[in-house]
């Protein structure tokens, strides 16, 4: 059992690592470096109440070990290879999400534009978002990205835009750990 050895534990706090490193390495340099942690850090204050912790996986390559996937309290995994955020929704009548990951809302812009915002931001505009919809033989496209937020429009098959009753996203992008 790792213990920290403070009384009161803060936000961004380290409670606990597990470190791999071949320090006797005679190479030198990045072989000294440490290879691999595992880091256990507080998300908020503990409390009586509260114990919100991430668990980030460090790995090396030519380097110190940086974090390259976190586990959040809530479950939230957070990596490079995994979506940023993801929406299924209807896009007619009153708009609404039916299903989603990383998505704080949706806003109706008019026929066939969609705003989806996310819960936790992009760390640059440079992230991928296609999207697919359910209009025959239509299309959709993503047109713009933004850190917080990505617009969908919605085209039918004559090229005009039009409200889909299914539009999904998905982004992939650099999301901070």
């Amino acid at each position: 059992s790792l213990q920290p050895a403070q009384a009161t534990i803060g936000a961004g706090d380290i409670i606990g690592v597990i470190s791999f490193t071949a320090a006797s390495d005679t190479s030198g340099g990045d072989a000294n470096a440490t290879a691999a942690a595992i880091e256990v850090s507080a998300e908020d204050n503990f409390s009586s109440s509260i114990n919100t912790t991430t668990m980030s996986f460090k790995t090396g390559a030519s380097e110190a070990a940086t974090t390259k996937m976190s586990i959040r309290s809530n479950g939230r995994v957070i990596s490079q290879s995994n979506a940023g955020s993801w929406l299924a929704m209807n896009g007619t009548g009153t708009v609404a999400v039916l299903d989603s990951y990383n998505i704080s809302g949706i806003s109706d812009n008019g026929t066939g534009s969609y705003d989806m915002t996310h819960a936790v931001d992009f760390s640059n505009d440079d992230y991928s978002a296609p999207a697919t919809c359910n209009l025959a033989g239509g299309s959709i496209s993503s047109v713009n990205t933004y850190v917080g937020t990505a617009n969908l429009i919605a085209y039918n098959k004559d090229g005009s835009v039009a409200d889909p009753s299914r539009l999904s996203c998905t982004a992939h992008g650099d999301i901070p750990f």
